[in-house]
């Protein structure tokens, strides 16, 4: 029987073992690759992401625990062999290189699995990694310590068991390192608080809705900047610590308004960030059933969704998407001052005339109160979008831009990455909207692609967090797609029969239904068409923990 003596430095079996947990420390990350992928897409929710694995059958946790159970057998085997010829512990050293093997092949196999989001080496992670590496380090010390002392068969073996036990080791370094990021957090909240009391003349504009959050931020955001110093949250940056990472890292003096796009997935989740930032003034772009399925009622969007409104100062500039119901009902419950409900019909706040519409922009006549009707000319794409200018145009208005001003802005406007942006690849028109995730926003892009002449085809996984409605909301989107389009390529299993049926519903030509695991494949497919001019539209693109 062989034991380590952890008093007598010259054991090289001591030092022998050290090596090995610090190798096996670098490598389980890798081998957890995945799995860490997702905890990262997931927010570091754990149940999220376990939610996340439980989708895709747990596929990623059968593949790490093959990869164990194939190398502890075959190391236990070699280990046997050895002792019994040989009768020297030494040799069993050469059995990690089965545990190796198995262990290359299932990181290189994941690093060449193409995936839209990879892992990213944030503060968080890092730290996170750290602890992860230390718990790792014990686990693979500890287990080797146990054989080494009380048998002699499975000595090193036993370092196979590892990658399924890691998975335990990320759940406990998550609970592990939770106070520390919650101190962390709540200390980038205070200094960003701190930091908004210093500027006095700074203004807060707050902007929320189920939709078209982004888009109306920086339409505002260009209008703006035509008379004011503005900043603005970058891409969707839109929970507390981004944010704070906003407020902390790019906002200065001289800075008049700040823009901040507000999310939420849950109940009271807005009310956070206004606790944060206290909005002066706030927009509500419309309000669906986007999320349903962690905000769990529709009721509970919308509270969180009008929180925006509550939490805006009594005397701030409020304005709501009177073309959303939801929105409109809102606006008419609400006890607050100086609200304005604006909608794409005459009214006496602002509206729009003569709105026409092309794959080359749009052009309307503004009027805003009483002002005379300026022709205006945008880049952006669609009557929706016509509305979402109306929104950002009667903001700046109030806040003391002339309509000349607001039309110059408009003339500026570019679309925003992603978001039914038009890329011109020679006879081909592609139109990405691949960040668009709700229903709203999805029959908004049809209407854009009807405009256009030629062969339509749909690239597209569908809508997802909608709970018990997802099922009837695809069904639905992939009528109205079967009514605009010739073909329709149908990315993943996420809802692949939801959409199938859709289709089926308005007799929608099956040859012309492609399905693809992956956009890699629906890429390959979209070429196989072999289609020399045609449009497609790229319609939601999930993220890889729907993939």
């Amino acid at each position: 029987m062989l034991s380590i003596n952890f008093l007598n430095i010259l054991n090289i079996h001591l030092y022998a073992v050290i090596l090995l947990c610090l190798m096996n420390a670098c490598i389980l990350p890798l081998v957890d690759y995945v799995v860490l992928k997702e905890f990262q897409l997931s927010n570091y929710s754990i149940k999220k992401t376990f939610e996340s694995l439980k989708a895709k059958r747990f596929i990623e946790i059968i593949k790490i625990t093959m990869l164990s159970l194939l190398s502890f057998a075959m190391m236990m085997v070699l280990n046997i062999f050895l002792l019994v010829c040989f009768k020297h512990h030494v040799l069993t050293y050469l059995s990690i290189m089965f545990y190796v093997l198995f262990c290359y092949v299932l990181v290189i196999n994941n690093l060449k699995t193409r995936s839209k989001n990879q892992l990213k080496l944030t503060k968080r992670m890092q730290r996170f990694l750290c602890v992860n590496a230390v718990l790792n380090l014990g686990l693979t010390f500890g287990l080797i310590y146990l054989t080494y002392t009380y048998t002699n068969y499975m000595l090193i073996s036993v370092i196979g068991f590892t990658p399924i036990l890691s998975v335990l080791t990320l759940i406990l370094t998550h609970y592990l390192v939770l106070p520390i990021e919650l101190c962390i957090n709540c200390y980038y909240k205070n200094k960003a608080r701190k930091k908004l009391l210093l500027y006095k003349n700074l203004k807060v504009i707050g902007i929320t809705g189920s939709y078209a959050k982004t888009s109306v931020k920086n339409i505002l955001f260009t209008i703006l900047s035509e008379k004011f110093l503005v900043e603005k949250t970058p891409n969707s940056f839109n929970t507390e610590m981004g944010i704070c990472k906003v407020i902390n890292g790019h906002l200065n003096s001289k800075t008049e308004y700040l823009i901040l796009e507000m999310g939420a997935d849950k109940l009271h989740d807005i009310e956070k960030l206004c606790k944060i930032a206290k909005p002066d003034h706030c927009i509500l772009t419309g309000v669906n059933n986007q999320h349903l399925k962690t905000f769990k009622t529709q009721e509970n969007i919308n509270k969180t969704k009008f929180e925006i409104v509550e939490n805006t100062k009594e005397e701030g500039i409020k304005i709501f998407n009177g073309e959303s119901e939801i929105c409109e009902s809102l606006f008419n419950e609400s006890q607050n001052q100086n609200k304005f409900l604006i909608k794409l019909e005459e009214n006496p706040n602002i509206f729009a005339k003569n709105i026409q519409t092309s794959q080359d922009g749009t052009s309307f006549e503004l009027v805003i109160e009483n002002s005379a009707p300026t022709l205006v000319k945008t880049k952006l794409l669609g009557k929706f979008n016509v509305l979402n200018i109306l929104l950002a145009s009667f903001m700046a208005y109030k806040l003391g831009l002339s309509v000349q001003q607001i039309a110059s802005g408009i003339s500026k406007l570019e679309p925003t990455p992603h978001r039914l942006e038009l890329i011109k690849n020679g006879e081909i028109n592609i139109l990405d909207d691949s960040f668009n995730s709700n229903s709203t926003g999805a029959e908004n892009a049809l209407d854009v692609l009807k405009e256009f002449e030629g062969v339509k085809v749909v690239v597209t996984p569908g809508i997802v967090e909608l709970g018990k409605e997802q099922e009837r909301a695809n069904i639905n989107l992939a009528e109205k797609i079967g009514k605009v389009c010739n073909y329709v390529i149908i990315v993943n299993k996420t809802n692949k029969e939801s959409l199938f049926k859709g289709l089926k519903n308005v007799e929608f030509n099956q040859d012309n239904i492609i399905f693809a695991n992956d956009l890699t494949e629906a890429q390959k497919a979209l070429q196989n068409l072999k289609l020399e001019k045609f449009n497609v539209l790229f319609l939601n693109d999930l993220p890889d923990n729907y993939a």
